[in-house]
């Protein structure tokens, strides 16, 4: 028989930031299924903006080797697109709805911290703002060495909303802080497919920055002509 002074099972073990602050069966939830349903989302929205582009003017087709679209329209299509992204994400976290559909498939949702009462749309709109998204339509504007900054501070602050979502105990990042939300998860849930999810997006990106590299550096040939980053980027930034 064991003592009777002997601490129980749950003695045993030091409180955790989810135990003190969330009910029972709920944790925060992990930094690779955030981040792959934030990806996830990106591609549901992707072809929402490829048919509402033309709307405003620009259809997605119309990009060529050889030919680019108006630029008038294409910053257009810039703050639409922006736009889209806003009323998605603030749509589906405010209104007692909780998640988008990327973070549903990986099982999180997002609410007011830590009663977990629904966001409102003000706090909806304020963790979207925190996340940067908006600072897109500033980059397309005809300055290069405006967007060079933007470009610079915008990967620094996702950097920075990644790190501090990290390293703290309630999983908060600087954007839930900001807006007083928190974002959860089943206790026990695995992630083992949001860092598969994310690795293959590793692995996409690296094939995308060696293209990239490519265009710089390699042969013209019928995929790539003569001077095409040249004229892409002073179509893009002509200042």
């Amino acid at each position: 028989m064991s003592s009777p002074d002997a601490p129980t099972p749950w003695q045993t073990q030091a409180p955790t930031a989810s135990s003190r602050l969330l009910p029972p069966g709920l944790v925060f939830a992990d930094t690779w299924s955030r981040v792959a349903a934030l990806f996830l989302d990106g591609f549901v929205i992707a072809p929402i903006t490829y048919v509402l582009l033309p709307l405003v003017g620009m259809d997605p087709n119309s990009f060529a080797i050889d030919r680019f679209p108006e630029r008038s329209s294409f910053v257009l299509a810039s703050a639409g697109t922006v736009v889209i992204y806003a009323i998605y994400f603030v749509w589906f976290w405010s209104g007692g709805r909780r998640a988008t559909p990327g973070q549903r498939l990986f099982g999180i949702q997002v609410a007011n911290a830590f009663d977990g009462v629904p966001l409102t749309f003000g706090q909806a709109f304020g963790r979207w703002t925190a996340f940067g998204y908006w600072v897109g339509v500033v980059a397309v504007l005809p300055f290069l060495s405006v967007a060079i900054v933007l470009v610079i501070g915008g990967s620094l602050w996702s950097l920075t909303l990644l790190v501090s979502t990290i390293i703290s105990s309630t999983k908060q990042g600087l954007h839930d802080r900001f807006a007083a939300s928190a974002v959860v998860r089943p206790a026990g849930a695995s992630n083992r497919w949001a860092v598969r999810f994310v690795g293959l997006l590793v692995v996409l990106v690296v094939i995308e920055g060696l293209f990239v590299l490519w265009s710089f550096t390699g042969e013209p040939s019928q995929f790539m002509p003569p001077n095409f980053m040249d004229r892409y980027l002073h179509w893009l930034w002509p200042s």
